[in-house]
């Protein structure tokens, strides 16, 4: 599916409204079978509607059908994937793909650069973002690598506490996409973010780009 300013990425959901012909059809065909389909962002300066070259792979966790046959469902992503040669059109557009996974080293700079970007978050927070705080409690939760079932009840934690987590214990490439999918607001940026698949590259280009969206809101 191409959506022109849509991003979907690993771990974080996606809510789509399904009303062309076309992916009415991808999406019955879908459900049919393993449930997965592929959302990339539409490449920009084309008339032509191509996609650019990473896009996101989803499996559907909810679908809904509307009485006039359109649906309302929730994609879930799995992984970033690259698009390769296109083998089928019609009735909607079939890619090869290759799955994309982040080559793995030692990142010295990790504490410094996650707490970069939880105070970047902090703030947001407070110029007024409409993220979810639940989100980042969620994330600060499932972060934690040993926790005791009393100390899991994470509707306790503050927004300070669930950020601090997030400093400590979140994977950086959980947190990498969570942020990116919520309080980037650019599309370019977004698909950026997707795009870049070394760690460290990923951790310093998201605190640019959050650097900028506290600079636009200030």
């Amino acid at each position: 599916m191409i959506l022109p300013n849509a991003t979907l990425f690993p771990r974080t959901m996606l809510p789509l409204y399904i009303f062309e012909p076309r992916y009415r059809r991808m999406l019955v065909r879908s459900l049919k079978g393993d449930r997965l389909f592929a959302v990339a962002m539409k490449r920009t300066g084309c008339s032509r509607e191509l996609p650019c070259r990473v896009a996101g792979l989803g499996m559907v966790r909810v679908a809904v059908r509307n009485d006039d046959g359109t649906y309302h469902l929730v994609l879930q992503g799995l992984s970033r994937i690259e698009l390769g040669k296109a083998v089928s059109y019609r009735p909607f557009r079939r890619h090869k793909f290759e799955i994309m996974t982040s080559p793995s080293r030692e990142l010295p700079e990790r504490d410094d650069l996650m707490q970069q970007i939880v105070q970047l978050v902090k703030v947001r927070l407070e110029q007024g973002s409409e993220v979810s705080v639940e989100i980042l409690k969620e994330l600060a939760t499932d972060a934690s690598i040993a926790e005791a079932p009393e100390e899991s009840a994470h509707s306790n934690l503050s927004v300070e506490d669930a950020l601090i987590k997030m400093a400590k214990d979140a994977d950086p490439e959980q947190l990498i996409d969570l942020v990116s999918c919520t309080l980037l607001t650019v599309p370019a940026e977004r698909q950026t973010m997707l795009e870049v698949l070394d760690i460290e590259a990923r951790l310093n280009s998201l605190i640019g780009f959050l650097s900028g969206e506290v600079a636009r809101n200030a």
